[in-house]
């Protein structure tokens, strides 16, 4: 699935992390964000702001998600590479940081093109939540199928993460008293 077994250094385990956790992370905001749309009424003030910046959020990787997948075919390779050296500015995450983590999950164009109409649904699900407009059995499906996301990719990055993890676990100082492990 990724190009070395196990990163050399710690700079490219560090790299390899963070490519993980631009996709998890983004994966996570949208189960609580719908966790929490499907109890909405009963949220605090904050409690909704918060659902409301974790949805958008999840949104805003999900749009990436089905514009990557629409220009990851090799004749549109140039406007992949123009478009993710743009940035609008109510833009909240690295397109770049976006892209590295979806083509480490998911290599190939077909794998992301597959994966596609899951997240233009998840992502038509996120706008009609913002807005108030999600019914609840729309917020369990979109629930469930994140679920199952989250599932696959533990499998498919477990391996990833262990090896990268240990790396840099095994190059990092001690935070305790200076000692090394």
């Amino acid at each position: 699935m990724s190009e070395e077994a196990e990163p050399q250094t710690l700079s490219h385990a560090l790299l390899k992390l963070g490519k993980i956790r631009s996709v998890e992370d983004s994966i996570t905001f949208g189960l609580i964000g719908f966790h929490r749309a499907k109890n909405r009424h009963e949220l605090s003030t904050q409690e909704s702001a918060e659902m409301k910046q974790h949805l958008k959020l999840f949104e805003e990787f999900c749009e990436r998600f089905t514009k990557i997948a629409a220009l990851a075919q090799e004749e549109r390779a140039k406007t992949l590479e123009s478009w993710l050296t743009e940035k609008r500015k109510e833009e909240r995450t690295s397109r770049i940081g976006t892209y590295a983590g979806i083509r480490l999950v998911f290599p190939s164009s077909k794998e992301i093109q597959g994966k596609a109409p899951e997240f233009q649904l998840l992502c038509q699900t996120a706008r009609k939540t913002l807005r108030g407009k999600a019914k609840e059995r729309e917020i369990d499906k979109s629930l469930e199928t994140l679920e199952n996301i989250q599932q696959e990719l533990s499998k498919k990055l477990a391996v990833e993460k262990r090896t990268t993890e240990k790396v840099i676990s095994g190059r990092l100082p001690s935070i305790y008293h200076g000692t090394s492990r």
